[in-house]
């Protein structure tokens, strides 16, 4: 009997615990919804102070100016992993929350986003630009780094054609196994090819209505597809580090930037699997082969000019 009493009470201090803390929670989101610091003081008693930004005085708990809070501190160690902790699990992480929809409901989510579900959601060129720095350093750390443009003049001045043509289908190869420059490569020339192919596809609107998208917001959706393959391949190299998987790491880098938008684009649209897989082969046809034209018309240009400095 004394053990379960002494159950019961931890259950119930465990309870009181959880219950405090989603308090705290929905606290520090409407406080951060709200843009202001929560405070007992009303506004009307606060006293006059300057802002610390643009210089504006004003009485209350934000700036009517510029929108800074009054209470500005200097940053210490506590309010520096406060605000960690806030931003990461007890706050409205936006960063977080669009990385996690976008592995489990891509199509869903930049539906959501392009019709007007904006806050929710982290903006795609600056998550493009995050993932990318954070994909960096991540590389640097725990992956080999290969450099791209292995190459020089010397090598130029004395290659024929037939290793002009090596050099091109390894740089081609290089290029198509790194998940950021295929990525972003994807996102700026897919915009008018995804246009194109998908001119028919519609997407519900919150009036209710099947419109199709114009340019930028394809150009958005692609952003958020280049988003989804750099989340997957730092989902995915972990299981590079296990011996013997090297061959299906390799197989999963050619097949994933063609899977995981036809997913994303099968919810979007509301299409059928083989209308999404051809649409997107065919998109993925046409930014390997522009690829291969530039290359092409670079080491061309570069192997003339060589021969002309002989």
């Amino acid at each position: 009997m004394r053990n379960r009493h002494t159950h019961d009470q931890r259950k119930s201090k465990g309870k009181e615990h959880w219950i405090r803390f989603r308090e705290w929670r929905t606290h520090v989101r409407e406080r951060q919804r709200v843009g202001s610091t929560v405070s007992h003081v009303m506004p009307e008693e606060c006293d006059e102070c300057t802002c610390l930004n643009c210089g504006y005085t004003f009485r209350g708990h934000n700036c009517p100016n510029c929108g800074q809070a009054a209470s500005t501190q200097r940053n210490t160690k506590k309010s520096a992993l406060k605000n960690l902790f806030t931003t990461l699990i007890g706050g409205d992480s936006v960063f977080l929350r669009t990385c996690g929809n976008l592995m489990y409901r891509p199509g869903y989510m930049i539906r959501d986003f392009l019709c007007g579900k904006r806050t929710r959601y982290f903006r795609p060129v600056q998550m493009l630009l995050c993932l990318v720095t954070i994909y960096a350093l991540f590389s640097l750390v725990f992956k080999d780094i290969i450099p791209i443009n292995d190459f020089s003049t010397s090598s130029f001045e004395t290659a024929d054609s037939g290793e002009t043509f090596a050099k091109a289908s390894q740089m081609l190869s290089k290029f198509l196994s790194n998940t950021v420059a295929y990525s972003i490569a994807f996102a700026f020339i897919e915009v008018y090819p995804f246009k194109w192919l998908f001119r028919r596809c519609t997407i519900a609107w919150p009036d209710g209505e099947r419109r199709p998208m114009n340019t930028a917001e394809y150009f958005f959706m692609l952003i958020y597809f280049s988003c989804l393959l750099i989340l997957f391949d730092f989902v995915l190299t972990p299981v590079g580090w296990i011996p013997g998987t090297k061959g299906l790491m390799k197989a999963l880098g050619y097949l994933l930037p063609i899977l995981l938008p036809v997913w994303a684009c099968k919810q979007m649209f509301e299409i059928s699997w083989w209308k999404s897989l051809w649409r997107n082969i065919v998109a993925s046809i046409i930014c390997i082969t522009f690829v291969i034209c530039l290359l092409i018309l670079y080491y061309g240009i570069f192997y003339g000019v060589s021969a002309i400095m002989k």
